[in-house]
């Protein structure tokens, strides 16, 4: 009998093939892809010709309808995350939804009445939670040998020349959606209880 999740997944660049896609091919025991869609017809009959058993989409809609799909993984721009979650959970399927979740508070709230009214139907992608120096600083802390640890500074020092849509603000781009939400949980994750205040210097 065949175990293996179905997966749709929407968004053909940097993030889909080479992360979301990446970690389909490492847990294939565990996940097949099923269908795929980006709106570059080039994309998807490249992917569609390493994985020709799955179907190809330039219509997410289409791509969400299709009744083989179990799972909908989203990797599109940022601004598309909110709306499209919504649309996979209405279609029946289980979304795993690419950071930043939400470009706005809304955005977010939008996402936790979804998560009330589909549960565990709505799985969020925090690939720097398994990061190997993480989880040591994370084991070190928790070993009690540093004693009370009061301040944490968190920092990424990545630059490159990027030429896609991750350079546009009105597409959710910029480091601040990029690299943020990765060093904001992992803030949280070292906190490892409640936060009771927050501010943000731009």
């Amino acid at each position: 009998m065949d175990t293996k999740i179905k997966v749709g997944l929407i968004g053909l660049g940097r993030a889909g093939v080479h992360m979301h896609l990446y970690e389909l091919k490492r847990f294939s025991d565990l996940f097949e892809l099923t269908a795929c869609c980006d709106v570059l017809d080039d994309r998807v009959k490249q992917i569609c010709e390493q994985y020709p058993e799955a179907r190809g989409y330039t219509d997410a809609i289409q791509l969400m309808n299709d009744p083989e799909v179990e799972l909908v993984s989203i990797a599109t721009p940022s601004r598309f995350h909110v709306l499209m979650a919504e649309q996979a959970l209405a279609a029946g399927k289980i979304v795993f939804l690419e950071k930043p979740f939400a470009l706005s508070r809304e955005g977010l709230e939008r996402l936790r009445k979804l998560d009330a009214q589909y549960p565990g139907k709505l799985y969020l992608r925090h690939n720097r939670r398994f990061e190997a120096c993480f989880n040591h600083i994370l084991d070190v802390m928790n070993s009690g040998i540093l004693g009370d640890v009061y301040e944490i500074k968190l920092r990424r020092h990545r630059h490159r020349f990027r030429d896609d849509w991750q350079t546009r603000l009105d597409c959710g781009g910029g480091q601040l959606y990029n690299w943020g939400p990765h060093l904001i949980d992992q803030a949280l994750q070292f906190i490892g209880g409640e936060v009771e205040t927050v501010f943000s210097d731009m």
